[in-house]
């Protein structure tokens, strides 16, 4: 302990006698809980806890002690700078849709209307000319059979003859139902269709048209 400590110390206890018999100045809070003080004024407790009221203070006075935070109200936090959020990106544009497109327009029976449209630049193209083409000069009540994106279609009729020859003229034959198809060639277009075909109708088949854009 250092001659200027000892001095301090003296001095306390010298302060702590004086005090006695006469009201002294209320203790630090900390120096009352470290001494075990139960009572506000030092004078008012036994007098071991009057010295050791004195001591601490006195080292108080040459060691501050630090500033205690506890039950103060914790200072504002500091506003963080704004930080700028990028606006989210739009959503990527969707795909034009894959050509080539194709239609397949067919009348009901028993009406032979057909309407094939392949290799159109869009589908909206595809469905108008297939569907004129179906209608033709009859002004069938054409409906929507088949749409692709492959370069061929072909359409397959189930029919009924009419008489002792069946040829391509439509007077020879009455339609039952028609199937439609399509693929990468006209083989194969034809393919599907007469599979579809079989899959309704039992009778005749004919391959009624077939097309490549």
């Amino acid at each position: 302990m250092t001659l200027h400590a000892a001095m301090a110390i003296g001095l306390g206890l010298l302060a702590t006698t004086l005090a006695w018999g006469q009201e002294a100045p209320l203790d630090s809070p900390r120096c009352q809980q470290q001494c075990g003080a139960v009572l506000p004024r030092r004078i008012d407790n036994p007098r071991e806890v009057q010295s050791c009221l004195g001591r601490c203070q006195a080292l108080e006075r040459l060691q501050p002690p630090a500033a205690s935070t506890a039950g103060r109200p914790a200072a504002p936090a500091k506003p963080q700078a704004r930080r700028e959020v990028a606006a989210p990106a739009p959503p990527p544009l969707a795909a034009p849709e894959a050509g080539p497109h194709g239609a397949v327009y067919l009348a009901p029976a028993p009406s032979p209307g057909i309407g094939l449209a392949a290799n159109m630049p869009d589908r909206n193209t595809a469905h108008r000319v297939a569907e004129l083409q179906c209608i033709g000069q009859q002004g069938a009540a054409c409906r929507l059979a088949l749409e692709f994106h492959d370069r061929c279609a072909a359409v397959a009729q189930g029919v009924v003859p009419r008489g002792l020859a069946l040829t391509q003229d439509p007077s020879t034959f009455q339609v039952m139902v028609a199937t439609a198809g399509a693929g990468a060639t006209a083989a194969l277009a034809e393919g599907e269709a007469m599979a579809a075909y079989r899959r309704r109708f039992r009778g005749t088949c004919r391959m009624a048209r077939s097309t490549c854009g």
